[in-house]
Order: structure tokens, then C-alpha cells, then sequence
């Protein structure tokens, strides 16, 4: 069941201590009775008690098997299973208000959940969403929200979420459905098609736009801080495909006409739109076009 393998990405922290305890049982002549057994309890008991929300918290706990915590240790933040702060040991964070906790449900349900199947939605939860007031990355940056493995941290759990204008609002979305395009990626089965468009082998001659062998005539796309990427062979196909998933999850079709004048940019946009919107039930252009 897709509850109890959460449950299990967590469990995997004590596992040293309960190979140890295996193996002490397996050299040992004496039987252990199950009562002598140790009992694993979960890191963080619903509900924390602090909020309003709190109801909605436990039933969605009870519904996907993911924490949304506000009241947590920091160090259970940055905690992976690899290594202690090796996903997150550049990022600091300000503590949720949990007055907010409400408010932070409400923008995931109407702004992200909804545009998500329940079966894609049970895949692509982690199995803890931290919620958090503020968080910066390593290069100083304000995040509305990041994924690492098992867990997820999101921002803007604090009165400034009430207040947003149209522009956050939007960014804080793009974020978010960023980071559960992350966490789902495994999942996608991306058509063939979609790669034999474009030349990854040969040159492109990006400072002469009105070129044949200009980006866009290439049918590649500028990077999410307008970059043109594709410089030198061979290029990156993943780069590619996270390119053009970026701008169809956050630009308008008012926003791509230009880019869509160019055939191969067309072609490709068509086929991913086409393979979200009828294979895995999600439309991309109904989550660009999400702005109020």
C-alpha cells in the first residue's frame, strides 16, 4: 500500500539500530519475547495542537500518509537519509506562525492539489511537508518552497500569505507545482517524439536570431531566467524537456505566442501538452493560466 511505503522512507533512519538488534538475536541462544521487543513510535504526533487546521491536518494525514508539520526540530529538517544537512545545509528558515497553517492548506488545495489526479497525488507526496514562515536558499534567495527526498519545505506560513498580490500569488505556484514536478518526475513516461525533434548533435548559432540555426528555429527554448543553454553539442536532452515543462506549467498562451510562431517549438509543445493532459490527466495550460 502507497501509505505504508511512506511510512517505511521513515523508518529507514532506525534501521542501523535494528540490524544491530537483529543480529545480537540471531547470535543469541536465548528466544526474545515480542512484549521485549522495541516499539517504534512516529517522530511527530497529529495533532500538534497549535492550530486551527489541525483537524485538516490529521484528515489529510489519514488521506495520503504525509505529515504537514508546523512545530518541528530543525534538525528532523534537514535530515535525509544520506547524510545529516546534505540536502539542506544552506538553506535557513523561519518558524511558522500555526495561526497560518489554514491559509497555507487553503493555497495548496486551490492553487496545486486540484490540477492533480488522487492517484498522481498519492505517488508524488512526501512523507513530510515542513511548513515554514520564511526559507533562503545557499545563494541568499527567498524560496516559496523545496523538495529533498522524502520531505518538503514550504514557505510563507505567516500573516504576509493573507496580504499577496497577484504577482506572489503566482511565483509562490510556480513554485510549488516545481517542486511536485520534482518529486513526480519518475513517473513520467515522456513520448520518443518529443527527442527526435530537435538536432542534439550540432551547433547552434544563437546570436543571429532570425537564423536557421537559431535557438527557437532549433525548437529549444530559453532556460527560467531567459538563458539561452543550448550553446555547444551535445546538448542535454533532460535540460530540454525541464525547459519547455517549466514554461508550460507557468507561462499564459498569451505568453507563448511568440515562441509557438516557430514550427519545431510548436511540435514539441503539442506533444507534451497532448501526453500530460490525456495520459496522466493533468493540464499544463490550466495550471499556466492559474493567476488569480
Amino acid at each position: 500500500m502507497k501509505l505504508e511505503k511512506k511510512r517505511m522512507k521513515s523508518i529507514i533512519k532506525y534501521g542501523c539500530g535494528l540490524l544491530c538488534l537483529c543480529l545480537a538475536t540471531a547470535c543469541s541462544e536465548d528466544k526474545i519475547n515480542e512484549s521485549e521487543l522495541p516499539v517504534i513510535e512516529a517522530e511527530y504526533t497529529l495533532p500538534q495542537g497549535k492550530s486551527e487546521a489541525d483537524d485538516r491536518i490529521v484528515s489529510f494525514y489519514k488521506k495520503y500518509g504525509t505529515y504537514i508539520l508546523y512545530d518541528f526540530v530543525e534538525a528532523d529538517l534537514k535530515w535525509t537519509q544520506v547524510e545529516v544537512n546534505s540536502g539542506w545545509g544552506g538553506y535557513q528558515y523561519i518558524p511558522a506562525d500555526p495561526q497560518y497553517a489554514g491559509e497555507v492548506m487553503d493555497f495548496l488545495t486551490e492553487w496545486v492539489f486540484s490540477f492533480y489526479p488522487e492517484h498522481f497525488l498519492m505517488e508524488i507526496l512526501p512523507y513530510k511537508i515542513f511548513l515554514t514562515s520564511d526559507l533562503t536558499d545557499f545563494y541568499g534567495q527567498k524560496r516559496g518552497a523545496q523538495i529533498y527526498s522524502t520531505q518538503m519545505v514550504i514557505a510563507n506560513c505567516s500573516k504576509k500569505i493573507t496580504k499577496f498580490s497577484k504577482a506572489e500569488k503566482i511565483a509562490f505556484k510556480n513554485e510549488l507545482h516545481t517542486a511536485f514536478f520534482n518529486s513526480g518526475f519518475s513517473l513520467f513516461q515522456i513520448p520518443e517524439d518529443f527527442y527526435k525533434i530537435s538536432d542534439y548533435t550540432s551547433a547552434v548559432t544563437y546570436w543571429e536570431p532570425s537564423s536557421e540555426n537559431s535557438p527557437r528555429n532549433r525548437g529549444f527554448l530559453a532556460d527560467s531566467n531567459g538563458n539561452e543553454w543550448c550553446y555547444t553539442p551535445p546538448f542535454n536532452e533532460n535540460m530540454d524537456l525541464q525547459t519547455y515543462l517549466y514554461h508550460l506549467r507557468t507561462r499564459t498562451k498569451e505568453e507563448w505566442k511568440a515562441d509557438l510562431a516557430y514550427p519545431l517549438v510548436e511540435q514539441k509543445y503539442n506533444i507534451l501538452k497532448e501526453y500530460f493532459k490525456f495520459e496522466l490527466n493533468i493540464d499544463l495550460e490550466a495550471i499556466a493560466e492559474k493567476v488569480e
